[in-house]
């Protein structure tokens, strides 16, 4: 059977009996929540390494990874436990994520020095430290004692 060439991809809902305990994540400048999103099968492959980052001994997942019916099927038996209809994730509405849109930030290694390489300084630039702008004063706002009274 030939593998899909997109997957649909959520954070794992809210629950904290099970340990579900992130609510959106962003990933490499994708932003994920608990509704669906369409992304390559490489992306989905990268996203399904990923685990809760409160228990990483636990090996909780971090994402549903599904193929398209897959992902169908987790909607409908939502409906059939009684979820509140605007919590449910809706595949049709699913938004695609091109791969262009994920960042590369990795860190890069040479292969002839095996230094790390910082893609956004190029070879040989100095970079010029500066000091940090000062911050910005704040005035009090001048206001006037207010009348004391007495309570008889």
């Amino acid at each position: 059977m030939a593998q899909p060439k997109t997957f649909f991809v959520r954070v794992k809902p809210y629950n904290k009996r099970r340990g579900f305990l992130v609510r959106n994540f962003m990933h490499r400048g994708v932003r994920f929540t608990n509704r669906w999103k369409e992304v390559s099968a490489a992306a989905a492959q990268d996203l399904d390494t990923l685990f809760q980052p409160h228990a990483p001994g636990d090996e909780i997942p971090l994402f549903d990874v599904k193929t398209q019916t897959e992902a169908l099927i987790v909607e409908e038996q939502e409906r059939d436990r009684g979820v509140e209809p605007k919590r449910i994730a809706r595949v049709k509405d699913a938004e695609r994520v091109p791969d262009r849109q994920f960042r590369d930030d990795r860190p890069r290694i040479d292969e002839e020095s095996g230094e790390i390489v910082d893609d956004h300084v190029e070879a040989g630039e100095a970079v010029d430290a500066q000091d940090p702008a000062p911050a910005p004063r704040i005035r009090k706002k001048k206001t006037k004692p207010r009348a004391r009274t007495r309570n008889k």
